[in-house]
């Protein structure tokens, strides 16, 4: 089964849990997942909040990546959500056809 993209959205983040232990954890975590091939991108959004956009088989295995962000283990954020992402390429000429498909 081919690999998909998710993305990991963190909001409403709890300054007081990150401390330097979790932090480091939680990079340790991204250097993992990175090596493994299946970290895509990271880091935080313009207004708060973070994103992690990762490779998975399914949404379980998703959610089981993101249940071992030790971010989520510390509750750092308040708000996770795990979402497939459609990743536009050339090789799916940009979405084009889902994009035509949907105006059809």
């Amino acid at each position: 089964m081919a690999e998909q993209a998710f993305l990991i959205r963190l909001s409403g983040a709890r300054q007081h849990l990150m401390d330097p232990d979790v932090v480091q954890a939680h990079v340790a975590w991204l250097r993992a997942l990175d090596e493994a091939g299946r970290l895509l991108l990271a880091g935080t959004l313009e207004g708060g909040g973070a994103m992690v956009a990762i490779l998975a088989i399914d949404r379980l295995e998703a959610d089981k990546i993101a249940d071992a962000d030790p971010f989520a283990q510390a509750g750092v954020y308040a708000e996770r959500t795990v979402l497939r992402l459609s990743l536009a390429t050339a090789e799916n000429e940009y979405l084009l056809r889902l994009a035509q498909g949907r105006l059809a």
